[in-house]
């Protein structure tokens, strides 16, 4: 039997539906973070700002709450980029994606001549860093590095590897909880918890990932995620009987949960910024495809 084609609306439409914006909805910051995968967190407001325009009722407080409890964590994650959690998937998030952080920062590795005393970094990081650490005081700690400046004139060893590595941010109490001057810890100490396997951490990133923007491919996956299209094909392979497929109008062949939702092309999908049900909410304020 032939795939479903599923036409660029009919796409679209499915990923501001997931994404939770094509209404508001009513849920606790955690499960709303789970169920979008992530919010992309380089800037502090940037998750409070994502969550208000999605959720009904949101308050930044609650979000506030959940980095202070342990249940949301903010860390370096796909594409080498800091990103905002649920402590349950960071567990596995990052045993999907830390070889890939590897290889994307590899040049940088190899400049410093890092590769012999890179697990010993690592751990010497890990154990001094069991509570919150600043920059300054990780790069007291660690040794200095003996070759040359990195992209940014870095020479110590924290700039080289920390974001190669588990860590999360602790948060303070600015209103957004981050401020300039992060403070940094092992994630295992912070959450009290070991990283799973890699193979089930990337498991778990794919149907994440699905549900939070499926129907998708492999392009897609990897572009989200950096890692290898010859580990997401495995996961995937391996992943079949639990996900249906389709086909997009290019023939690409597509990946879902089950009863992941489809909402009709024509579907009139609302603004994620405005709250006032006028005409300045007017779809053509979204970039739908």
């Amino acid at each position: 039997m032939s795939e479903r084609v599923l036409t660029v609306a009919e796409l679209s439409r499915a990923t501001l539906a997931r994404q939770l914006l094509l209404e508001r909805v009513r849920l606790d910051p955690v499960s709303a973070i789970e169920r979008l995968v992530c919010l992309q967190a380089q800037e502090a407001a940037s998750p409070y700002l994502a969550l208000w325009a999605r959720l009904e009722g949101f308050e930044a407080g609650a979000l506030n709450a959940a980095f202070r409890d342990r249940l949301v964590v903010k860390g370096t994650l796909m594409r080498v980029t800091l990103h905002a959690v649920s402590a349950r998937d960071y567990l596995r998030f990052w045993p999907a994606v830390g070889q890939s952080l590897r290889e994307w920062r590899a040049p940088i590795v190899r400049q410093f001549g890092l590769e012999p005393q890179f697990e010993a970094l690592a751990e010497r990081a890990a154990a001094f860093a069991s509570g919150p650490r600043t920059g300054p005081e990780m790069r007291d700690y660690l040794p200095a590095l003996a070759g040359g400046a990195g992209p940014a004139g870095q020479t110590d060893s924290w700039w080289a590897v920390r974001p190669l590595l588990p860590f999360v941010i602790a948060p303070g109490e600015r209103p957004w909880s981050f401020g300039r001057r992060p403070r940094f810890v092992a994630a295992a100490a912070w959450l009290g918890a070991e990283l799973a396997p890699e193979e089930e951490g990337l498991r778990h990133l794919i149907g994440r990932y699905l549900t939070a923007f499926g129907p998708a491919g492999v392009a897609d996956l990897r572009q989200f995620t950096r890692i290898r299209a010859s580990l997401l094909r495995a996961a995937l392979e391996q992943m079949t009987a639990d996900l249906v497929t389709f086909r997009d109008e290019r023939g690409r062949l597509l990946y879902d949960i089950p009863d992941g939702p489809l909402p009709p092309a024509d579907m009139r999908p609302r603004s994620a910024f405005c709250r006032c049900g006028t005409a300045c909410c007017s779809p053509t304020r979204i970039a739908v495809g």
